[in-house]
């Protein structure tokens, strides 16, 4: 401990560090600072987590918050995909407050990630928080995503405030799609068009929340940047055709997805294409195909050499 204590201490010890914070900033940006980063990261990044920790914490004592809120930004799959949402949401708060009067764009594409991590982490009140802060927000597309995200959990409570959420995204997607058209509008695009099937669902209006999905279909061998919300819209338009009877319909949507063993907590696939099997009275593909997949869906393996 000593001699390590003694190393970090070194010049040398922070030019590693600095290499080591920067590879992996390059890697993480491969794809340009997105509102959501490509949900097929999170393979790549599976276990490179703690590098990623250590490079934005190392980031953040050096007061370079952008290199840090980069780094957390396209790193966002690994730790969301694999039951790291808390450790995220932390990471992220360490960045938004002095990232807000230096780069705001990029405050606010982590508040968009926070409200995805508190998501899985079901904290509704911290995501209505979250959504107020961007209700500021200069840029369309995150109040956009913001108030579709939002909309989803006020259904539960006032559908009259949902419904005026859902609104404001509508009006804000309006104005993304005229001034800064790409990529970041369309993740915002296809969260709003989610965020309009969930609450039929929660009805059990599951025919009502297919068609408003099926508007616009994702072909994914088209796509150059998968956001885990078009993995989510997959993988519910897949669950609602189980739930009217169409197993093998869901079966044929999941084949659409590329992204094979990896687990990931929005889009895993897998779970799905396990009731697909069951509804379809295959039991013993059922049980094979969990058994297959169901240690990698828990985020419990740091490494390959543990599974």
């Amino acid at each position: 401990a000593y001699a390590e204590d003694r190393l970090v201490q070194t010049d040398d010890a922070a030019t590693i560090r600095d290499r080591h914070a920067h590879h992996f900033h390059t890697v993480a940006l491969s794809g340009g600072r997105r509102l959501l980063a490509d949900a097929r990261l999170g393979a790549q990044f599976q276990f490179d987590r703690a590098n990623i920790t250590t490079a934005a914490e190392w980031a953040l004592t050096n007061h370079d918050f952008v290199l840090a809120g980069e780094l957390l930004l396209g790193g966002f799959p690994a730790y969301d995909g694999y039951g790291h949402a808390a450790e995220a949401v932390a990471l992220y708060e360490r960045c938004i407050t002095p990232l807000t009067d230096v780069d705001r764009e990029l405050a606010d594409f982590l508040r968009c990630c926070a409200i995805l991590s508190l998501t899985a982490l079901e904290d509704w009140t911290a995501i209505f928080d979250i959504a107020a802060q961007l209700a500021t927000s200069p840029d369309p597309r995150a109040r956009c995503l913001a108030n579709a995200f939002a909309a989803v959990p006020m259904t539960l409570l006032s559908h009259e405030t949902a419904r005026e959420l859902q609104r404001q995204a509508a009006a804000d997607l309006v104005i993304a799609q005229a001034e800064t058209p790409g990529s970041n509008t369309d993740i915002a695009a296809s969260v709003l068009r989610w965020s309009r099937a969930v609450p039929m669902a929660y009805a059990r209006d599951y025919r009502s929340a297919l068609e408003v999905l099926s508007e616009e279909v994702i072909d994914f061998s088209a796509l150059d940047h998968v956001a885990v919300t078009d993995v989510t819209r997959t993988r519910d338009t897949a669950t609602f055709e189980i739930l009217i009877g169409e197993p093998e319909i869901a079966l044929a949507i999941l084949a659409s997805l590329d992204f094979g063993q990896i687990a990931y907590h929005y889009g895993e696939p897998n779970e799905v294409r396990t009731l697909a099997y069951l509804a379809m009275g295959q039991l013993d593909t059922a049980i094979e195909h969990l058994r297959v997949h169901a240690r990698g869906c828990d985020g419990r393996h740091e490494n390959p050499s543990e599974q």
